[in-house]
């Protein structure tokens, strides 16, 4: 699929970016029982696929022992190829997606402020500013997954995780270990940067192909930050 590297800049040109039989989308874009003004995927209703296909979700499997959703089963349609029908119909939500065949493996770190007040020697007498310290102010994500076209960048290049905040790629990256950091908490995330997402599978032929979703993973969208 031919993805735009940045909306409000066509001078930085577009990306190839795969698609397959099993693709991450994030947990926040697909409720089961959704609340009003949801437009993203639910039963029952098209969205789009950035870049790719409008896809319809046609049923979902849940695990026994706690009642979460484990896959989405959707069919899609082929004429809406680069997210534009032929026929002109619309849709209210676009929803990022990557490939889960080609996904590139990543250690992301997600920082929060340092201390847990403004001032961090507003301690107690006897205390310190370690007091203050705030236990969270780190959080690993050990198996993020990122777009392949990744795998190139350098230490120091920065990206736009859309939907999510910026990130850079951090000097310890290797060839088998690559890692990201975000400057500063990430927009958009609160409490549901804890969330995992969920891997659509599409199988079948042409006209009847049904995606279905597997296993947990996390799975940030990227473009290149200015």
């Amino acid at each position: 699929m031919e993805a735009v590297n940045n909306p409000e800049d066509a001078a930085m040109g577009t990306r190839s970016v795969p698609f397959s039989k099993v693709i991450y989308i994030e947990q926040e874009d697909f409720r089961e029982d959704p609340p009003k003004q949801y437009f993203r995927l639910t039963p029952g209703r098209e969205v789009r696929l950035r870049y790719a296909y409008f896809i319809t979700c046609t049923g979902v499997v849940k695990d026994p022992a706690t009642g979460e959703v484990t896959e989405i089963h959707c069919t899609y349609d082929p004429a809406t190829r680069g997210g534009n029908p032929p026929d002109g119909r619309k849709v209210k939500s676009t929803i990022h997606w990557v490939s889960a065949t080609h996904a590139l493996d990543a250690e992301v770190r997600l920082y929060e402020t340092l201390f847990t007040k403004e001032n961090p020697n507003d301690v107690p007498e006897g205390g310190d500013f370690t007091d203050n310290l705030n236990p969270a102010s780190l959080e690993l994500v050990t198996n993020a997954k990122l777009e392949p076209s990744l795998r190139q960048a350098q230490p120091g290049a920065r990206f736009q995780f859309e939907r999510l905040g910026y990130f850079a790629v951090d000097p310890d990256t290797t060839a088998e270990r690559w890692s990201s950091t975000a400057p500063s908490p990430p927009r958009h995330l609160g409490q549901n940067r804890k969330e995992v997402q969920m891997i659509i599978t599409f199988v079948g032929q042409v006209g009847n192909l049904r995606p279905i979703v597997n296993r947990p993973a996390r799975a940030p969208h990227f473009l290149p930050a200015h």
